[in-house]
């Protein structure tokens, strides 16, 4: 499995703050997503031919001190842009379930660990090697697979 793992000092907006606004504010806040996002991900450091292949990606969102969780649904709705962003600049191939499994976290600054980090989110993005597939396991849980090996889970 390869793994690009970036922390982009932003903050996500939950679905609330963003029901019923104009577009024009919609369109600012994806467009502020995308110029802030962009200095992270500049052009993809993975193979091109992985591409084409399921991959999870995995959001965390870490909140500043005096900010409260979202619940999943407005955190979901307000990564978006961050999707948007990532298809259209080729670090995923479509933001489908079919081509991608979602994973989001929450936690507090303090307890990441990480003293370089205060607000934001870290976008993880593990995209498959050469002969290896994602598939649905009985639990639900997308699981890699080696080509006739058995799990590659980390």
């Amino acid at each position: 499995m390869i793994t690009i793992e970036r922390s982009v000092p932003i903050l996500i907006k939950s679905g609330n703050q963003l029901a019923g606004r104009h577009w024009a504010h919609k369109k600012g806040y994806r467009d502020r997503i995308f110029r802030d996002i962009s200095w992270f991900f500049l052009t993809p450091d993975v193979p091109k031919d992985i591409f084409k292949k399921h991959v999870i990606v995995e959001i965390t969102r870490v909140m500043p001190k005096g900010c409260k969780k979202y619940d999943d649904e407005n955190f979901s709705w307000g990564l978006k842009p961050v999707f948007d962003f990532l298809k259209q600049n080729g670090w995923i191939y479509e933001d489908s379930p079919k081509w991608v499994t979602r994973r989001y976290n929450q936690v507090r600054a303090v307890d990441l660990g990480k003293k370089d980090v205060e607000f934001g989110i870290i976008i993880k993005i593990m995209y498959p090697e050469q002969g290896e597939t994602v598939e649905l396991d009985a639990t639900g849980e997308y699981k890699w697979k080696q080509c006739g090996k058995g799990s590659l889970n980390s």
